[in-house]
C-alpha cells in the first residue's frame, strides 16, 4: 500500500487555538503527516475543562467515521486517550499508535494509574518523547519492544528569523518594568510548577552572579507566587523580573537578545520533564542552554553543540556556564537542525509503516 494511500484519524485533546507544548506539537505532527498521508483529525481547541462533553463526543465521533470510513491506523496524541485508543481496536481491528509525553503516563492518580498505564500496554506501537518517557513506561508494564523513541520536533516558525526589530529591549524593558539596554538576559520559559527549580536558582545562583545580569522568567503558573517570595527574601528585585504569558513572537525575540536560556529543573515524582521544548526552540534560534540533566532535558541539550547539561546540580558549573557558555550562536543553531521536524518526521513514517510491514509488534 501507498503511503499517500493510508489513512489515518488522528485524535487530541490539546490543539490550537488553545497554547501549549502538547498543542504546538499536535499541531505540528498533523502538518507534517497530512504531507504523507491522508489525515482526518477530530480534536479540542479549547481549554481542558471542556473535556467534560469532548470526550463522550470524541467516542461518538470516533466511532462514526471509523464505521463509514476505512482507517488503516488510529493516532493517539498522548497517553490519556490510550483506553478511548484500546476500545476503538477492539472494535474495528484498526492499528493504534499513541505518543506518550510525560506526565501522562507518570500522572499519580489512584484511578489514572490503574487504566491509563494498562491502555498504552495493549496499543500497537508507543512513541515516547525521551528515553525516561520510555523508562516510566516499561515500568508501568508496556513492553520495551512496543516503544520507540522519537522526540520532540520543532519548525521553522518556532525559531527567530533575521534580526531583532530595535526596539524591542525598549519595548520589554517596559513591561518589565526595568531598563534591559546592557545587560546579559538570562531566561526561563515555561509553566511555572516545582519541577522547573526557579526558586532555587534565584535563591542559590542568581546572588552570585553581578549587576549586569538580569532573569527573565516568561510563563504563569501555580508557583508564581513562591518565586515572587523568593525574589523577596533574596532582595533580587531588580534582578529578576516575571513577565507572564507571552506570545510566540515576543519569545522568539527573546531567544533573540538573552545571553542564555537556563533549565534549573529538578526531579519532583509524578511530575517529570519529558523533554523541554523550550531547548530546542531557544537553540534553534541560536541562543545557547544551560540546563540541569534531570528526566528529559537530557535528550533536548546537546551537550556542548546546543548547549551544556550540568549534573549533580553542580551550582559551581552552572555559574561558569552561564558566565562564559563558549557556545557560537550560528553554530548552535545549525546543531539544532536535528530536531526539525522535517527530520523527525521520517522517524515516524518509518514507524508508521513498520507496522503495516510486520516489522514490529
Amino acid at each position: 500500500m501507498e503511503n499517500a494511500r493510508k489513512k489515518i484519524l488522528l485524535l487530541s485533546r490539546k490543539y490550537p487555538p488553545s497554547v501549549g507544548g502538547m498543542q504546538s506539537y499536535t499541531r505540528d505532527l498533523v502538518r507534517h503527516l497530512e504531507g504523507i498521508y491522508d489525515v482526518d483529525k477530530i480534536v479540542l481547541g479549547k481549554g481542558q475543562a471542556h473535556l467534560v462533553w469532548f470526550l463522550p463526543y470524541l467516542f461518538a465521533a470516533s466511532v462514526v467515521r471509523l464505521m463509514t470510513r476505512k482507517y488503516d491506523l488510529v493516532y493517539l496524541c498522548d497517553a490519556f486517550l490510550a483506553p478511548l485508543g484500546v476500545v476503538l481496536k477492539k472494535m474495528f481491528k484498526v492499528k493504534v499508535m499513541v505518543t506518550v509525553h510525560g506526565l501522562d503516563i507518570t500522572y499519580d492518580g489512584f484511578f489514572y494509574q490503574r487504566v491509563v498505564p494498562g491502555a498504552v500496554s495493549v496499543i500497537d506501537k508507543v512513541v515516547a518523547v525521551s528515553a525516561s518517557t520510555m523508562e516510566e513506561c516499561v515500568k508501568r508494564g508496556v513492553k520495551r519492544e512496543r516503544c520507540v523513541l522519537i522526540t520532540n520536533g520543532i519548525g521553522p516558525d518556532s525559531c527567530l528569523k533575521g534580526d531583532v526589530p530595535g526596539d524591542f529591549i525598549k519595548t520589554v524593558s517596559g513591561e518589565a518594568g526595568c531598563d534591559l539596554e546592557g545587560k546579559k538576559i538570562l531566561l526561563s520559559v515555561g509553566r511555572l510548577v516545582k519541577r522547573k527549580g526557579i526558586d532555587s536558582f534565584i535563591s542559590d545562583v542568581i546572588p552570585a552572579l553581578g549587576d549586569e545580569y538580569l532573569y527573565l522568567i516568561a510563563g504563569d503558573g501555580p508557583e508564581k507566587k513562591n518565586i515572587l517570595d523568593t525574589v523577596s527574601k533574596c532582595g533580587a528585585e531588580d534582578r529578576v523580573r516575571l513577565l507572564g504569558k507571552v506570545s510566540g513572537e515576543t519569545l522568539r525575540q527573546l531567544y533573540g537578545v538573552s545571553h542564555v536560556l537556563v533549565m534549573p529543573n529538578r526531579r519532583i515524582d509524578g511530575d517529570p520533564e519529558g523533554f523541554g521544548i523550550v531547548a530546542i526552540e531557544a537553540a534553534g534560534s541560536g541562543l545557547p542552554v544551560v540546563a540541569n540533566a534531570v528526566d528529559g532535558i537530557g535528550e533536548a541539550v546537546l551537550n556542548g553543540k546546543t548547549g551544556w547539561l550540568i549534573h549533580n546540580n553542580d551550582r559551581e558549573i552552572f555559574l561558569r556556564k552561564i558566565k562564559d557558555p563558549g557556545l557560537d550562536r550560528g553554530e548552535v543553531k545549525k546543531n539544532s537542525r536535528v530536531f526539525f521536524w522535517e527530520n523527525i518526521i521520517k522517524s515516524y513514517e518509518k514507524e508508521i509503516n513498520a507496522l503495516f510491514e510486520g516489522a514490529r509488534p
